[in-house]
């Protein structure tokens, strides 16, 4: 499974799940940095990647437009409000390893679970 960390994701998030060995992407290396979560879901949707973001606002506004118009959408992980980095690193961790991709297709989750 494969992953894509918005914006507003901590760095050490993104560390810690490079350090476990999953495929993780960030929004600004994919030069979608400053781009519409329209834009980075469909871009996460051609590269089959999870994405993984703290805006519960208009992240999930927008992947529940493109999942009821049908459009792409691997699956959204959404940060809860004061969630441990831990909480988190554990969560996607478990997720990755325990779920098929196609689970997670046009999903919008929120962890810690």
């Amino acid at each position: 499974m494969k992953f894509l960390l918005d914006e507003d994701v901590h760095g050490a998030i993104y560390r810690g799940l490079r350090r476990r060995g999953l495929d993780v992407a960030r929004v600004i290396e994919v030069n979608l940095g400053g781009q519409a979560d329209d834009v980075v879901l469909a871009w996460a949707a051609a590269a089959e990647r999870v994405v993984v973001s703290q805006d519960r606002a208009t992240m999930s506004l927008a992947a529940s437009r493109r999942i009821q118009q049908g459009q792409g959408m691997p699956g959204l992980l959404l940060i809860r409000r004061n969630a441990s980095i831990g909480a988190v690193l554990q969560d996607v961790e478990l997720i990755a390893s325990a779920a098929n991709p196609t689970e997670l297709a046009a999903r919008i989750l929120y962890i810690p679970l």
